[in-house]
């Protein structure tokens, strides 16, 4: 069905002219059928996992220890000698004066061990004063005979001498101590009783020299005696 554009009458299908009007009637364009526009579906989003975040590991601040402050060095006590020597296996040993003093030569290894079996009984009697003749008149020819003879006799003459020389000096300071003023009496009374304990410790350590000849000699050993052995009278 079909209107006119200029009267709006009421026309036939097919008619080119209105016949009320007389207007010229164009055929009208047959509608446009829309295509229904069909609605893409939203993409869904794949989930995204996320990745577990790592903690970065927390570093403990390493402390450094304290820098080791060096032992000082032990002092020896006042009177105290020491001397370093070697162990056989190079290291490094010291010793104080009185094993110094009693580590004296051994050498009994350079005498005929047939010697010292036979005159060791005769040596001991080269200790015991005026019998240091008795190894040397029964064994002349006894070389280990000799060697304790000869530690004998600087061992009496040491005796004697310092002896000697400890009485003198004694008698001195008595004499001065009554001669003088009662301040130089004490004086000289002090001396006279430092003397006295001076004469004691000599005469322990000349007997002790004795006992050690006595062993050494009953042991079979050529070993001198301390500070006085390297002395050689009788040869």
């Amino acid at each position: 069905m079909q209107f006119c554009g200029a009267c709006g009458n009421k026309l036939e299908d097919g008619v080119k002219f209105c016949p009320a009007c007389g207007a010229s009637i164009t055929p009208a364009a047959a509608p446009v059928q829309e295509t229904p526009i069909q609605e893409v579906p939203p993409v869904q989003a794949a989930p995204v996992q996320e990745a577990p975040v790592q903690e970065a590991p927390v570093q403990t601040p390493v402390q450094t220890a304290p820098p080791v402050q060096p032992i000082p060095p032990v002092q020896p006590a006042p009177g105290y000698q020491s001397q370093t020597g070697t162990n056989g296996q190079g290291q490094q040993t010291k010793t104080n004066f009185f094993e110094k003093t009693m580590n004296t030569k051994d050498s009994s290894a350079e005498f005929d061990p047939n010697d010292i079996e036979q005159n060791k009984i005769l040596a001991l009697f080269s200790y015991l004063g005026i019998l240091f003749l008795i190894p040397l008149l029964a064994a002349p020819n006894s070389k280990y005979a000799k060697f304790h003879a000869n530690q004998g006799v600087v061992l009496l003459i040491t005796e004697a001498a310092g002896s000697a020389v400890i009485w003198i000096v004694s008698l001195i300071f008595g004499i001065l101590a009554n001669l003088g003023s009662t301040f130089l009496a004490v004086i000289f009374g002090i001396l006279s009783f430092l003397v006295g304990l001076i004469s004691f410790v000599f005469g322990v350590a000349c007997f002790v020299c004795l006992i050690l000849g006595v062993i050494n000699a009953l042991n079979g050993k050529a070993k001198e005696l301390p500070l006085i052995g390297k002395v050689k009278i009788i040869k």
